[in-house]
């Protein structure tokens, strides 16, 4: 096995024994039961007047391939929702940009991961 196919292995394995079923979103179209990683993560920026501020973001990561909403893998987009459920509440999250402008980037290494980032929106 090359390096890069024993990281995935690895990875895999960190998803299922710490990844969680999560529901993702876009328009009235949900994908339910996709294991994805959660993570709470400081984002560092400007805001509109110029004053440094930190943003606190909910990252998901999850595997390219299950980011389907029935055509084929897509790319996550600004508005798309992520649904997780917490001592039985469902939250919901909106993907949005971090101050650098982008809504996801790349997991891992190996390019089949998405590290998407979204707010906590509901309850």
């Amino acid at each position: 096995m090359t390096f890069d196919a024993d990281f995935a292995a690895a990875n895999d394995l960190l998803a299922e024994a710490f990844g969680e079923q999560v529901t993702l979103q876009r328009g009235a179209t949900e994908v339910e039961g996709v294991t994805a990683q959660v993570f709470t993560q400081e984002y560092q920026g400007e805001d509109e007047d110029g004053f440094a501020t930190t943003w606190v973001f909910t990252d998901f990561v999850l595997d390219m391939d299950d980011y389907d909403f029935g055509g084929g893998a897509v790319e996550p987009r600004k508005g798309d929702r992520i649904k997780r459920t917490i001592d039985g509440t469902v939250h919901t999250y909106e993907v949005l940009p971090i101050p650098s402008g982008r809504v996801c980037e790349w997991g891992d290494t190996s390019g089949d991961e998405w590290r998407i980032h979204a707010k906590h929106i509901d309850p």
